[in-house]
């Protein structure tokens, strides 16, 4: 959406919904804290959070920088669309992973859970 506004206005408020959005994420990382691994899967996202960050906001600005028709941007707009695009589908795989792992743990647990809650019960 940001790529086709068609006012300046509608390009600014849209790059603040992204700004907006880019906070959230950084206020709820932490939350994370208690269901990945600190040592490994924790790094790994924030790191991946980081980069996806800094070049999403490049590309906001990128884009802001642009006229508005589009046959008249910048051909970097191009690359830099492309290349956010491929870092989004890596940041979905890790999360993706991360929640396959925090749910298999959580299985693991419930079952132990119930394995020991049986034995006290007879």
């Amino acid at each position: 959406m940001l790529l086709t506004a068609t006012t300046a206005k509608e390009r600014d408020e849209l790059g603040a919904d992204i700004e907006h959005a880019l906070a959230d994420i950084g206020r709820g990382q932490p939350n994370l804290q208690n269901y990945v691994d600190p040592t490994g899967d924790q790094k790994r996202l924030a790191t991946a959070v980081g980069t996806w960050n800094t070049d999403l906001r490049t590309f906001v600005k990128l884009v802001k920088e642009q006229p508005l028709d589009l046959s008249q941007m910048n051909w970097q707009v191009g690359m830099q669309d492309v290349s956010l695009l491929v870092a989004t589908g890596k940041l979905e795989k890790l999360v993706n992973a991360l929640i396959e792992q925090c749910g298999a743990a959580a299985k693991a647990t419930i079952e132990s859970a119930a394995t020991n809650l049986s034995r006290v019960v007879r």
